[in-house]
């Protein structure tokens, strides 16, 4: 009596699983897609510069920043840049440029709220110091999130010589670059 009730049982899971795939495999149905369809990172999230400029001095002052560019844009997610180059030949001597940030992308906010900031200088670092990478970091992340094609906000960079200079050249040169990543994408509300 036992093997006939186990078998009952057995037979009656049997034919429940039969019939939900019958009922799958009439209600499946197909989906049909007209037109083009793209699955992935959309290449549409371009935070980047907007501009950098030296700011000026006073009309009897030499202008010591001598150039602010931004770097080429990167990729989806990449980091973005820029340089500063100045030229100074006595201690104290300071030269500031602002650069400007901007959401380029059509359809993606970017959430600077996220960025981490990078200051490097290629050569004479012995001589000059700049605004730290921590206080730019500070700046950029108060832009928080920025709506689709809408600018940011800017930011200044000094630089100050600390060491007096004795050389052949007139001047001493130093070019910084400022690299922010981890900006991220966020979907407008």
């Amino acid at each position: 009596m036992r093997k006939k009730k186990t078998l009952i049982v057995a037979l009656c899971l049997l034919v429940a699983v039969a019939v939900l795939g019958v009922g799958y495999a009439l209600t499946d149905q197909d989906l049909v897609l007209n037109g083009t369809v793209t699955i992935g990172k959309t290449d549409d999230f371009h935070p980047h510069f907007s501009a950098a400029t030296c700011k000026a001095v006073a009309a009897d002052a030499t202008q010591r920043c001598k150039s602010a560019t931004i770097g080429t844009a990167s990729e989806y997610g990449g980091s973005i840049n820029a340089t500063m180059t100045v030229e100074m030949n006595e201690k104290d001597q300071t030269a500031t440029a602002t650069f400007t940030l901007k959401n380029f992308s059509n359809a993606l906010s970017a959430n600077f709220g996220t960025a981490t900031v990078v200051v490097s200088e290629n050569a004479n670092s012995d001589y000059f110091s700049t605004t730290s990478a921590a206080d730019i970091q500070t700046a950029i992340r108060a832009f928080g999130t920025v709506l689709p094609n809408t600018e940011a906000g800017s930011f200044d960079v000094t630089v100050t010589l600390d060491k007096e200079y004795i050389g052949d050249d007139n001047a001493l040169t130093g070019t910084f670059t400022i690299t922010i990543s981890n900006i991220t994408a966020v979907q407008p509300s």
